[in-house]
């Protein structure tokens, strides 16, 4: 009998130990490439992690929109919900499934919207590629602001220059 209880008190441990293993087996963190209702497109940059919640930010790449804050969980079958919320305006709550391995992970399910009927699909991938692309997009994006500041320097100095042999002469 006792030895029944001690094997009941170890199954049961194990169980409840790996129940939280699924969850951590998704790595959420990095940059997404997301589409929404087939033509709203997003990148998900998942800032934090931890076991089954997960939170980042949502921002628009093909259209001018505010950049939204995003709160979620994972279940250990690979099942995501988040939230985005525009306070005072709409609540979209999205679910889906993770499937994929480590390097290349894709989610995909659809979400719905307070004050709009129906269901919309949405679709997001993570790989190394989409990682290194924006880090490349964010090092182009400040050569060109750099590129810019710089023009715009030269730009009043040579008008600083003309005006001072304008008043030269």
């Amino acid at each position: 009998m006792k030895s029944l209880s001690l094997i009941i008190l170890a199954v049961s441990t194990l169980l409840w130990a790996s129940a939280g293993i699924g969850a951590a087996e998704y790595d959420l963190t990095g940059t997404w490439a997301m589409v929404a209702n087939t033509d709203f497109n997003f990148k998900l940059d998942m800032q934090q992690q931890n076991s089954v919640k997960f939170s980042g930010m949502m921002i628009r790449t093909n259209g001018q929109e505010p950049v939204d804050i995003i709160s979620g969980t994972i279940s250990s079958d690979g099942t995501v919900k988040f939230t985005r919320e525009r306070p005072n305006e709409w609540t979209q709550k999205y679910s889906g499934v993770v499937s994929g391995s480590s390097g290349d992970l894709l989610m995909k399910g659809t979400f719905i919207q307070t004050g709009v009927a129906g269901q919309y699909p949405w679709i997001a991938c993570k790989n190394a590629r989409t990682e290194a692309e924006s880090a490349f997009q964010n090092n182009d994006q400040k050569m060109n602001q750099l590129w810019q500041m710089m023009s715009e320097i030269v730009k009043n100095m040579n008008e600083m220059r003309a005006g001072m042999v304008k008043n030269l002469i």
